[in-house]
């Protein structure tokens, strides 16, 4: 949960997942829906997914127990270099260096070379020293340094303003004894954020007295892998507005179906870490029985009092509340 996301974001997602999955049994018995329910908000959904995954290998490949060797660990989904040195050194004291982007940072200044996460040579390099240390320290316990390690970085070394009179490293920092400091890394402006347009769209269609809207699984290979919303199509043309009939033909082409009656609602808005979703929505009605034809696996007439079921975005899970006039 902490890669890609702010510790502080984290806590009442993991607390839940805590609730909700006790024991690594639990998640590899868990379905995919569950899963990702629970991780919904999160982001970055392939991480629930690999999660799950190798949980089930577990299971099946270790007899429920996690691995304690480095290649058993990279062997298993969304396990890589720092997940397997930590979990190595923080759980089974293994002599393996966890490296993230806070003992990178650290390094960078303790030695005032410009190491980067993103460069294989920068990481080797670290790892080397790291296991130095530990050669060098044998009494200290290997997930003890590893997590001092962390700590400096995180709460310590900062990346726009370190702490440099609290570090314990400041006599052996080139940075600190040549009175510089690094510039951080410089970060995307939200106004410079690239925008996505879409059109989406709710479909409801009222069948044998029970109300159904249609939802889609996206596919693994997208972001928002293996969560459920509402059909979209790309935008056109930003700057021009599209006509209701246009909407309308647009989405009969794609999904194969008559739509009867389309209202436009209000556009939404959601911001990912790398470009802003501007989505433009749309109601419409079916009113014959529920089309299936020519849809493919991937789509769903759910009924409405199951929509809470279904893992979703946030701005999926907005576009639900505004149409249904209701909090899911």
């Amino acid at each position: 949960m902490a890669q890609q996301t702010r510790l502080a974001t984290i806590v009442p997602y993991f607390e839940n997942w805590m609730r909700t999955f006790p024991r690594l049994r639990d998640v590899g018995t868990a379905t995919e829906r569950e899963i990702l329910q629970i991780w919904e908000g999160l982001g970055y959904y392939r991480r629930a997914l690999n999660l799950h995954k190798a949980a089930r290998l577990i299971m099946a490949w270790h007899g429920g127990q996690v691995p304690a060797t480095r290649n058993e660990l990279l062997a298993l989904p969304g396990v890589g270099r720092y997940t397997a040195g930590a979990i190595l050194s923080l759980c089974f004291n293994q002599p393996e260096p966890a490296i993230d982007a806070n003992v990178v940072r650290l390094f960078s200044r303790l030695l005032r070379k410009p190491l980067t996460q993103s460069r294989k040579s920068d990481i080797d390099d670290v790892d080397r020293r790291i296991r130095s240390l530990l050669r060098h320290s044998a009494a200290m316990p290997p997930g003890m340094l590893a997590e001092a390690l962390m700590v400096l970085g995180s709460r310590v070394c900062l990346p726009r303003t370190p702490r440099c009179p609290e570090c314990p490293l400041k006599p052996s920092c080139r940075t600190f004894a040549q009175g510089a400091r690094p510039m951080a890394a410089s970060k995307i402006r939200k106004a410079d954020l690239p925008e996505r347009h879409l059109a989406g769209f709710f479909l409801e269609a009222h069948w044998e007295g029970i109300h159904y809207v249609l939802l889609v699984r996206h596919p693994e290979s997208d972001m928002l892998s293996g969560l459920w919303g509402f059909p979209v199509l790309p935008w056109p043309d930003p700057k021009r507005t599209l006509s209701l009939e246009e909407a309308r033909l647009r989405v009969q082409q794609t999904l194969h179906f008559k739509v009867e009656e389309l209202q436009a609602g209000p556009p939404l808005t959601q911001e990912y870490s790398h470009f802003k979703r501007q989505q433009r929505t749309y109601r419409a009605y079916i009113q014959s029985e529920l089309p299936t034809e020519g849809l493919g696996a991937e789509f769903r007439w759910v009924p409405v009092a199951e929509i809470e079921t279904y893992p979703m975005s946030v701005l999926d899970r907005k576009m639900a509340q505004v149409f249904l006039q209701k909090t899911l």
